[in-house]
């Protein structure tokens, strides 16, 4: 008989007055996932509310699940005058992966004087788009009503960092080590670009039917509006909404990240792929740890020649 207790539950590190070499030397560089504390609170964009996005941008149509359409305002008509504890849509009332650069430029000026602790991410750079098959996509949007939450756990592909910054609103949070994966009934998502648990609810799951999981260790903690949460590449995660919120989130890649990324990029490609793998691994295990670090000052110009490099393997066909 499994009660709705799971053995070990912890609170994610919280940090509110720290530097960016010892946010990159204790929890980028070893993975470990951690909420900076108030550090959005000199960007433009923590003057975003629900009613603020109705009086700015009611007007913007984006496309919705299952090829519908929805304007923001009727989105958010549909639950800004709900009192009750669940929004009238209940999960469904959740605007997820908006990309910015595509389909809400419009936000691009108020996502400036962002913190110390995002620079030197290399998806900002054409090349490493290319690389991984990506659109330039590295902001995208959320917006949630009361109840609402992103639909499954999940461990994001390519295996890169990610940021989310809450500018309104409050967000609980559930995280996983990697080292829990045996338990989370994980199942590869259609296209291969998500890996999810087969667990409907994680944050009150059904133990009779997947016991395993109770014995997963979990961090579960709250964010607050002008938070910043940083999850580690590997770490399985999801979020629900206990207020009306707005997020922003990106990938973030840089030296930490860059050999899982590379080696799925080519994991499926056979013997031709395990060749450029060597090659690559090789150069980023010297360049990157030694080079391209985000302190040295020949950064950008050998980042542009490692990627660029890897652009011109594409290009004579070496990889697909």
């Amino acid at each position: 008989m499994y009660t709705n207790q799971v053995e070990q539950t912890f609170s994610v590190a919280k940090e509110s007055d720290i530097s960016y070499s010892e946010f990159y030397e204790n929890y980028i560089k070893k993975r470990v996932p951690v909420l900076l504390k108030g550090v959005l609170k000199d960007m433009p964009a923590m003057q975003w509310s629900p009613q603020y996005m109705l009086e700015h941008f009611g007007d913007k149509v984006f496309d919705a699940e299952k090829g519908a359409q929805v304007s923001l305002g009727d989105f958010i008509n549909s639950y800004l005058d709900d009192t009750s504890s669940q929004c009238v849509m209940g999960k469904n009332a959740y605007l997820k992966n908006i990309n910015v650069n595509s389909q809400f430029r419009e936000l691009i000026d108020q996502l400036s004087h962002a913190p110390v602790f995002t620079k030197g991410n290399w998806r900002h750079n054409k090349f490493t788009n290319a690389m991984f098959g990506y659109e330039d996509n590295v902001c995208q949007f959320f917006m949630g009503a009361r109840g609402s939450g992103f639909p499954f756990l999940h461990v994001d592909y390519p295996p890169m960092h990610t940021f989310s910054a809450l500018f309104y609103g409050q967000k609980e949070w559930l995280l996983f080590n990697p080292d829990q994966e045996d338990k989370l009934y994980a199942h590869s998502r259609p296209g291969g670009w998500t890996k999810a648990s087969q667990v409907d609810n994680p944050f009150d799951p059904d133990y009779e039917k997947h016991p395993l999981f109770a014995g997963a260790s979990q961090y579960r903690f709250m964010q607050e509006s002008g938070d910043l949460l940083f999850v580690p590449t590997g770490w399985w995660h999801t979020a629900r909404n206990e207020t009306h919120t707005i997020t922003m989130a990106w990938d973030h890649l840089n030296s930490s990240s860059w050999n899982a990324c590379i080696d799925f990029r080519l994991a499926n490609l056979g013997p031709r792929g395990r060749k450029v793998r060597k090659v690559l691994r090789l150069c980023s295990n010297w360049w990157v740890s030694r080079w391209l670090v985000e302190n040295n000052k020949h950064y950008r110009i050998v980042k542009q020649l490692m990627v660029a490099w890897y652009s011109v393997t594409i290009s004579l066909g070496l990889v697909a």
